[in-house]
């Protein structure tokens, strides 16, 4: 075989088809494939090795092909290159691999923070889902010596006026068709939220109790498919939020690829969608699912799309803590545990979501439990420089 094809340990090769790349080639005995070029090079190896990658971006932009681009030999050879004299390259690779290694000590220190920083906001998640972030209602009403309302009896009051409202809706459909009923058998067809498997859960702190988040919402709908000439070419009244503008921070980020639809189309086809300040929305297809985000004053309603839920609080459970709830670990892992997954896509059910067990904290102990997670995890989020909207928190 010619010499020429034969590559051997520390040899410099430079990959000129598809992914432009400079190696050191440090395994055994190999033959050349035909995207790659073997340099044969007369200065000092490794001087010329970051040669190449200082002019791979120069070479990327003369690239030919619109598919697998390609750099041809021709103009890789004619590619000019600055020569110093061969002391000043060995001190420039001294220096350039000074850098690299502090650059690499600095990457893994990072990553050990950033490790570090997500177990942290984790944990700060768990605690305030479990009663262990603030003191509890019930320990302040012990020792300031008053009653205060469990949530079992906050529940059960909202669970009554649920009742009413859909009762009166019932009626008011009725009267409108001209029906009116003869007899109370109509009110038999209400039924009662879900209540969740205890079997499982752990124990909660004196004065909470568990519900499903269909019992303490309002309403938990997915979103709507609008087809392609219903979505807007520039700004409209009616922001479409897709799984991309949500983030796991909590926040809601519509600078990216800000998509709009008529008002027409926002009450007509997608009217069941329609969400507004305050909604708790988290994708329901991923992967990641755990993107959660709170939805945001800034426009007086608000649609989103059909890979997102969106949960309406109610007054048995605040916005802060429906979000924080959607958050944490342990309903993370319920909704993950309840999805269907397939070999590229992760589907979570509505029903699913209506499902979720939500440990429920008295009224007057859910705006310290959020404003002490929302201090705790606004330093986390601050210090930590990843892009959060790309990797879900994990218990």
């Amino acid at each position: 075989m010619d010499h020429k094809y034969e590559v051997e340990t520390g040899d410099l090769l430079m990959s000129w088809a598809a992914t432009l790349g400079a190696f050191i080639w440090r395994g055994p005995s190999a033959v050349l494939n035909q995207h790659i070029f073997k340099v044969e090079s007369f200065v000092f190896r490794p001087f010329h090795y970051y040669v190449l990658l200082w002019a791979l971006d120069a070479l990327y932009r003369k690239a030919h092909g619109s598919g697998m681009v390609h750099v041809t030999k021709g103009r890789f050879e004619a590619t000019p290159v600055l020569l110093p004299p061969l002391q000043e390259q060995h001190r420039i690779v001294e220096a350039v691999e000074s850098y690299l290694t502090r650059l690499d000590d600095a990457t893994a220190t990072l990553e050990r923070v950033q490790r570090n920083l997500k177990r942290y906001r984790a944990s700060v998640l768990k605690a305030a889902v479990e009663g262990r972030l603030v003191p509890t209602e019930a320990e302040l009403a012990r020792a300031e010596g008053r009653d205060y309302e469990p949530a079992s009896v906050l529940l059960e009051r909202i669970l009554v006026e649920r009742r009413r409202r859909w009762e009166e809706a019932e009626l008011a459909k009725m009267k409108a068709k001209g029906k009116a009923p003869k007899n109370d058998k109509w009110k038999a067809k209400y039924v009662e939220p879900p209540a969740p498997d205890k079997t499982e859960l752990p124990e909660l702190p004196e004065g909470w109790c568990w519900a499903s988040a269909d019992a303490v919402c309002l309403a938990i709908v997915s979103g709507s498919t609008p087809t392609a000439s219903e979505l807007l070419q520039g700004e409209g009244p009616v922001p479409f939020i897709k799984v991309y503008n949500l983030k796991l921070n909590g926040e809601l980020d519509f600078t990216v690829k800000p998509t709009f639809i008529s008002e027409a189309t926002h009450n007509g086809g997608l009217a069941r969608s329609r969400v507004r300040e305050g909604d708790v929305l988290t994708n329901i297809v991923g992967p990641p699912l755990g993107k959660v985000s709170v939805v945001t004053g800034e426009y007086p309603e608000w649609n989103i799309n059909q890979s997102i839920a969106a949960f309406r609080p109610s007054r048995v459970l605040t916005t802060g803590c429906i979000l924080l709830q959607l958050m944490a670990g342990p309903a993370q892992a319920w909704l993950l545990k309840t999805s269907k997954t397939t070999t590229s896509q992760v589907n979570l059910a509505v029903t699913s979501c209506r499902r979720l067990p939500i440990p429920i904290p008295p009224m007057r102990e859910q705006i310290p439990i959020a404003a002490e997670a929302d201090r705790l995890l606004s330093v986390a989020f601050a210090v930590d420089i990843r892009d959060f909207a790309h990797e879900p928190l994990q218990s």
